[in-house]
């Protein structure tokens, strides 16, 4: 049993682009620096048996120990999934992921390939048919998606991808040292991340910030409060998460409190990752 608090936290000045509001994060304690988070290194392929919908095959081509997600997004192959857990593959390692479909009209014509370009799921999509399950429902995923649909335009394949690419990303970069963010959306906070280094966070910033705006659409254009912030980091610090298994290198962890669900990898000694999201707030629960 462990919990986000044992490291010391502080929360940045938030900066406000429509309803989405962002704070950084500095953690005070050990870094992973050996991570690979890029995805350069990772090539992942259509099951050798066949393609599934729900089985990926990675392999870690690189020499350091490779990140994968939970909600970062495979695109290629037969059809667009993604990760439904996170797993850090050690250097020539190969590994199964367990995925769920984004892209429920097509079935084919994509080759085996798959690009893992740190690109991610909403928040929203990674709460999909949870209520209080481990596992991501296919089909409330594939509802979500034919969510956006009818927000932002129908997709030829029903592609969560495409939605993605439709939505205009506004320049925030991240602050020296920043490891993690708290994402606040029409005045409430939505959600947190840390990471175990910062260059971890830089690499996949991009990618939350994408996906954080796609939950920001026609969410009420006010400001999330630097006081709601700092609440949420103590709400949050606290609570007790818990080992549900390998993933490689790393163990899967979860906690709950309240609507607060807290999902992430840990190392020996440190979080490689840790998300809390408020499964209750608006953008995300709708």
């Amino acid at each position: 049993m462990s919990h986000l608090g044992e490291q010391r936290l502080h929360v940045g000045s938030g900066t406000t682009v429509g309803a989405l509001t962002v704070f950084p994060i500095w953690v005070e304690g050990p870094a992973w620096s050996e991570l690979d988070w890029t995805g350069r290194c990772l090539a992942v392929t259509e099951a050798p048996s066949g393609p599934r919908v729900d089985e990926l095959v990675a392999r870690n081509t690189g020499d350091r120990p490779a990140v994968v997600l939970e909600g970062d997004l495979m695109e290629g192959g037969w059809q667009h999934r993604l990760a439904a857990a996170g797993h850090v593959l050690a250097p020539r390692e190969q590994a199964v992921l367990s995925v769920r479909c984004v892209e429920q009209h097509r079935w084919g014509d994509g080759g085996r390939a798959h690009r893992a370009a740190n690109r991610r799921a909403s928040y929203r999509l990674l709460n999909a048919g949870r209520d209080g399950h481990e596992t991501l429902s296919q089909d409330a995923v594939w509802s979500r998606v034919a969510d956006y649909g009818r927000v932002h335009g129908a997709s030829p394949t029903s592609s969560f991808a495409d939605h993605v690419d439709r939505m205009r990303v506004p320049s925030v970069d991240p602050v020296e040292g920043q490891r993690g963010v708290i994402i606040g959306i029409g005045g409430r906070v939505a959600a947190l991340e840390t990471f175990g280094s910062s260059a971890g966070f830089a690499a996949r910033w991009p990618g939350i910030l994408g996906a954080a705006m796609l939950d920001a659409y026609g969410a009420q254009r006010v400001p999330t409060s630097a006081e709601a912030a700092r609440r949420f980091l103590r709400v949050v610090a606290p609570v007790a998460v818990h080992p549900t298994g390998r993933a490689g290198l790393a163990v899967s962890v979860t906690g709950r409190h309240h609507s607060v669900a807290l999902r992430g990898l840990r190392g020996d000694q440190i979080f490689i990752h840790l998300r809390a999201v408020d499964t209750a707030h608006p953008a995300i629960a709708a």
